[in-house]
């Protein structure tokens, strides 16, 4: 994935990468279905922190062109580990006692 950060620009870095990665999949550069690098991995790549390609990642959720009908996604967003059920556990652990 060919994406371009510029960082004198006033747009934020995030939604430089939202913008390009919709564009792809506009162009049809990103196909239906087909995964997107992991957050950490395009981090690296881009060398910006992981937490501002999760905060891209986490802004196609609001986007209806990219989504079906019934809001699931149409391209796949990889995740490297599913944070919310390991803290649910967490939390739930403490429940029982």
């Amino acid at each position: 994935m060919n994406i371009i950060i510029n960082n004198s620009s006033m747009q934020p870095i995030y939604e430089q990468i939202v913008n390009q990665i919709k564009a792809a999949i506009m162009q049809g550069n990103i196909k239906e279905e087909q995964m997107l690098p992991s957050v950490r991995s395009l981090a690296k790549d881009l060398r910006v922190s992981a937490l501002t390609v999760k905060k891209a990642y986490d802004a196609f959720s609001g986007q209806e062109d990219i989504c079906d009908d019934e809001n699931e996604e149409l391209v796949d967003i990889e995740d490297e580990e599913d944070d919310d059920d390991y803290y649910d556990d967490f939390d739930d652990s403490f429940d029982e006692e």
